[in-house]
């Protein structure tokens, strides 16, 4: 059996009327909305919160709250340009610094593995500690096995040699590094560890 027009009208109903409710809201709306802006609109600002904005800092005319919207931006851009600036700074300083210190272990590392080599038997050379002075003298401590296979305490400076007319810094070896002060190189025992022995 068919449905009737009578009873699609009925089951239409709430349809239309939620439409028509919908159409009138947005109406209404949008009335408000052209009432409460028109005469910002008409002075030239951008809107009605444009207007109050401008009167809270002291302006009546749109023309020169424009500028003073415009410096203000400018202002804001160029405090932002700063940061941005700043950050950047510190950040290639810090990479910098991370560089520097990467280059230092290794050099540790390397400096460690030629005075493993230089042992009468490199395999008994177990690496202590190591410490770098302020002009990148590699002091290390360990333990090796001396020619009656005793193992013993060690330890040897590797230093930075300047070579006139040469930028590169050969490193010196010296047998002792009594007192050295400096700071640790953390973790060249552990990367050793990598390096198989010849």
């Amino acid at each position: 059996m068919g449905v009737s027009r009578i009873e699609t009208a009925v089951v239409m109903l709430p349809v239309i009327g939620g439409a028509v409710f919908l159409a009138y809201a947005i109406i209404s709306t949008y009335q408000d909305y052209e009432t409460r802006n028109k005469p910002a609109w008409t002075a030239g600002f951008a809107g009605a919160d444009d207007m109050d904005q401008a009167k809270q800092a002291g302006f009546t005319d749109s023309a020169s709250w424009k500028t003073e919207v415009e410096r203000r931006a400018a202002a804001r851009a160029a405090e932002q340009a700063s940061v941005d600036a700043a950050r950047a700074q510190v950040k290639a300083a810090d990479d910098a610094r991370k560089r520097e210190s990467n280059e230092r272990f290794q050099a540790a590392v390397r400096g460690a593995l030629a005075l493993r080599e230089r042992m009468k038997n490199p395999e008994s050379f177990t690496l202590e500690r190591v410490t770098r002075s302020a002009d990148g003298a590699l002091c290390y401590t360990y333990r090796a096995a001396n020619s009656f296979n005793a193992i013993i305490p060690g330890q040897a400076q590797l230093s930075p040699l300047k070579v006139k007319g040469s930028e590169s810094f050969p490193m010196l070896w010296s047998d002792k590094c009594k007192g050295f002060q400096g700071d640790e190189v953390e973790n060249v025992a552990y990367a050793l560890t990598y390096y198989p022995r010849k």
